[in-house]
């Protein structure tokens, strides 16, 4: 159960936004997975993944990320650090 979702992610990655439907089905189905495992953590988990899933679903749609602004942000964090030494 552990790779089942970085490889859904993979695939996804790999698909692209040309097949959004596969890529919510394959979604469910790790959530079914998840759920009949009964590991309570991983039902957590999917709670916040339905919760944040439109979000999820757009970032492969529109390749949206944060990262230019989470590199930023990094930079910004090792500066106050080195000027704290």
């Amino acid at each position: 159960m552990k790779r089942s979702l970085p490889k859904w992610f993979e695939s996804t990655k790999q698909t692209g936004p040309e097949d959004l439907d596969d890529t919510r089905n394959r979604l469910y189905g790790y959530y079914e997975l998840v759920q009949s495992s009964g590991i309570h953590e991983f039902a957590a988990a999917i709670k916040t993944f339905k919760n944040w899933q439109k979000n999820i679903m757009s970032s492969f749609e529109f390749d949206l990320h944060n990262g230019y602004v989470e590199g930023i942000n990094n930079h910004g964090i090792d500066y106050r650090q080195i000027t704290h030494l």
